[in-house]
């Protein structure tokens, strides 16, 4: 995984400026996505790992004596240096897939198999539209491409497929621009 920096300002320029320029639709629309993915949790006890924690918001809707681990390249934001040494029960990555290389997310996904993780939790866009909001908010062309929105064609049916080669689909659902999906072992 690639080292995020911060700007000339001491921000991070990544998802972390979406939440704090724009507070009250960010909170709501992944407030709702991490609702519903929540809500597919089947054993309420145990660990949940965040995988692209952000500022690690997916804690709050987590039931009550589940132990939360948020996992970001933002080092004020993770709680693991390595997310392959933790031993969680349950794998979120809302909205971080699609950040990720084809090899990053081959290999997490074999790191996933290996484990004693029971679901996977994955929210993805459904079109890559988000680059052109991004670029709405001043978002520079450089740190579009650092998130590989820009330099990598994303199709959601692609991911879906990669995804695939390693887990068996669960069930989904479609929120707005996003397909919420739960992955179990074949």
């Amino acid at each position: 995984m690639k080292k995020m920096v911060k700007n000339t300002f001491g921000e991070y320029e990544s998802n972390d400026l979406w939440f704090r320029r724009l507070p009250g639709i960010s909170h709501y629309y992944f407030g709702k996505i991490k609702k519903i993915l929540c809500s597919w949790i089947e054993n309420k006890e145990g660990v949940a790992l965040d995988f692209g924690c952000g500022q690690q918001r997916l804690k709050d809707f987590l039931p009550r004596g589940m132990k939360y681990v948020g996992y970001d390249i933002i080092p004020e934001y993770t709680d693991v240096k390595d997310f392959k040494k933790t031993n969680p029960g349950l794998f979120f990555s809302v909205s971080s897939f699609e950040h990720v290389t084809h090899e990053e997310l081959d290999d997490i996904l074999k790191w996933i198999c290996s484990s004693n993780i029971k679901q996977v939790f994955v929210d993805l866009p459904i079109r890559n539209d988000r680059y052109l909001l991004w670029a709405l908010m001043g978002f520079k062309k450089r740190v579009i491409q650092e998130h590989h929105l820009d330099t990598i064609p994303y199709d959601l049916q692609d991911m879906h497929n990669r995804i695939a080669k390693y887990l068996k689909l669960h069930r989904e659902c479609v929120y707005h621009n996003h397909a919420l999906t739960e992955w179990r072992k074949k």
